[in-house]
Parts: C-alpha cells; sequence; structure tokens
C-alpha cells in the first residue's frame, strides 16, 4: 500500500465537518520529506502530525474505546478526531463543550493528559502519566497516575483561575484535530522533555 504526502495546512484551516476557524497568523510551511500520510500540522520545530485511526492501535479494545467515549461524553467533550506524532502513538482527541480544555487518549487509549492554554502563553496540564513542571516556560503540569478523565479534567479547571491571574485568560480553541495536535505540541515543546507521541 503506497501512502500519498499532502500538502500541510495551517493550524487555522479546518477539516471537513470542523467549526470555522479563528483568525490566525500562521503560515503554511513545506511538509518534511519524512512526512507521510494525510499531513494536519507541521509545529513550531517541525513536528508534523497526520491523521490517523485510534482504533486501530493493537491495545484499543472495544472496552477501552467506549470507555473513552463515555467518560468524554460525561464531560461534554467532542471527539474531533485522531492524529499521529510523526508516525508515532496515535493519539485520540477531544475538545471541551467550551474550547477550552483539550483531552488526548494515547498509549491505546490507556492514558490521558488535558491541556487548558491561557493567553499568555502558559499551559495547564493534568495526566496520568509522568508530567514535569517547568515553570520558566510557564507549562504547569500536575501527575495524577490514577487520574480518570473526569479528575484530570477537573484538575485543569480548578488549577487555571489562579494562573490565570498571571498568565491571561483560557483560550478558546477551534474544535478540530489540528487544535487539539497544536495543543500536543505546544505540551512537547514546554516540556523539553524531547518529542511528543
Amino acid at each position: 500500500m503506497t501512502t500519498q504526502r499532502s500538502s500541510p495546512r495551517t493550524f487555522s484551516e479546518v477539516d471537513e465537518g470542523d467549526a470555522a476557524p479563528a483568525a490566525s497568523t500562521a503560515t503554511a510551511a513545506p511538509a518534511p520529506e519524512r512526512a507521510v500520510g494525510d499531513v494536519i500540522l507541521i509545529g513550531d520545530e517541525g513536528r508534523w502530525y497526520t491523521r490517523a485511526d485510534a482504533s486501530a492501535h493493537p491495545q484499543a479494545t472495544k472496552k477501552l474505546l467506549g470507555d473513552a467515549a463515555a467518560a468524554t461524553a460525561k464531560l461534554g467533550d467532542r471527539h474531533v478526531g485522531d492524529f499521529a506524532a510523526e508516525g508515532t502513538d496515535v493519539l485520540r482527541a477531544y475538545v471541551s463543550a467550551d474550547g477550552s480544555v483539550v483531552a488526548t487518549a494515547y498509549r491505546g487509549l490507556g492514558s490521558w493528559t488535558f491541556l487548558g492554554r491561557l493567553a499568555g502563553g502558559a499551559l495547564v496540564v493534568a495526566s496520568d502519566a509522568f508530567t514535569q513542571e517547568v515553570e520558566n516556560v510557564k507549562l504547569f503540569g500536575l501527575s495524577l497516575s490514577k487520574g480518570t478523565p473526569a479528575d484530570l479534567h477537573a484538575s485543569v479547571l480548578e488549577r487555571r483561575p489562579a494562573l490565570a491571574k498571571s498568565h491571561g485568560a483560557p483560550v478558546v480553541l477551534e474544535s478540530s484535530r489540528r487544535s487539539a495536535a497544536h495543543a500536543w505540541d505546544t505540551y512537547g515543546l514546554k516540556s523539553r522533555v524531547g518529542r511528543r507521541r
């Protein structure tokens, strides 16, 4: 099977069925030569993100998929699509009803990270995986090793108001796969622990 590389789209462009984009100054960048598949985003340091199908992951059981759908539905989050970062692990992405929180399920939907951006460039993170807080790049992270999606979502919402006093109001994101991939890319850049999945 041959995979064709598509031309990359900027962060502000919209997938079919997505909400209209917010204004953006992002410009299109050429797809890296190694990028294969339907490229949806070239990140700030050249990381590339493509469309993917998290349900095809070997560890994504019917139960995990159902549990993820039920948990996010209770939170009012919308599944906006799945994406792969540089051809590695596939992430299933959700955006909250108000557009201020991105949830990503990965490792076959067995691990969760919730992200909330603030206008001053800060990122509030709650994850059930290791998360390093790096204040000098405005990454405010919390690890909850046995945290459920509801716990992680609540943690972002609880921590955000105090941080917003110094770092600006929550950023409302467009409800799209590309927007979720951009939030994940920002997390990777700020975490300084290597390329994110």
